[in-house]
Parts: structure tokens; C-alpha cells; sequence
């Protein structure tokens, strides 16, 4: 249900570490994309924070 306006959906946070960061999307282009940077562990530079 994603369109130009974004998703429907919101978060609340109650608590949480000072330091904590939120992952909320990734820059792979494909799934297969997203598969191999997962399984070679370097996913997190392409993480959303």
C-alpha cells in the first residue's frame, strides 16, 4: 500500500538507549542484492539509520 505520500504507519518509541539507532530501510536494488550482503555480513553499510 506504499504511493507517493509514504505508508500509513507510525512508531512509538517508549524507551530505549541513549545511544540506539533506528534501521528503517536499506539501499539494496534487488532482493537478490539484499541476500548477498546479508549472508557476506556487510549489509550494514547499506542500512537506513
Amino acid at each position: 500500500m506504499n504511493n507517493m505520500l509514504g505508508k500509513p504507519e507510525c512508531w512509538y518509541i517508549l524507551d530505549c538507549p541513549t545511544d540506539a539507532k533506528m534501521i528503517y530501510g536499506h539501499y539494496a536494488q534487488t532482493k537478490v542484492e539484499l541476500i548477498q550482503l546479508v549472508e557476506k555480513k556487510s549489509g550494514h553499510n547499506y542500512l537506513q539509520k
